[in-house]
């Protein structure tokens, strides 16, 4: 019976360790990204995704 006791130990360890680490980490990225929000003035601009069309060089010559 002990063989059986010690995975479940080791499972529950694991278990509440990889929760305080969630944990941990939400309440890091909560605070940095407020942090963040709070600096950002209103001179700042936010990056907007660019579109750009590259073609090749006669790549349209067979469409006219």
């Amino acid at each position: 019976m002990a063989d059986c006791r010690k995975p479940a130990e080791d499972r529950r360890a694991r278990d509440s360790l990889a929760e305080q680490k969630q944990r941990a980490a939400m309440t890091f990225l909560g605070e940095n990204f407020q942090d963040i929000r709070d600096s950002l003035g209103p001179s700042v601009v936010k990056f907007r995704k660019r579109r750009k069309i590259v073609l090749a060089g006669g790549a349209l010559d067979g469409l006219l």
